[in-house]
């Protein structure tokens, strides 16, 4: 139950998976930092960068 957001993470091939394994590594024990740390597995990162310049 306490890598619930680890194991999301993973299996959604977030980019930022390593950072979110130690979130909650550290501050998972907290219901602020598991909570925080399963929003963060659920939140889908973008695929592309976002860019300023228009585009022809």
């Amino acid at each position: 139950m306490y890598f619930v957001p680890t194991i999301v993470a993973f299996r959604r091939k977030d980019r930022q998976r390593t950072a979110i394994f130690i979130l909650n590594l550290f501050l998972g024990w907290t219901l602020i930092g598991w909570v925080g740390a399963l929003v963060w597995a659920y939140i889908r990162s973008s695929a592309a960068p976002l860019s300023s310049a228009p585009s022809a």
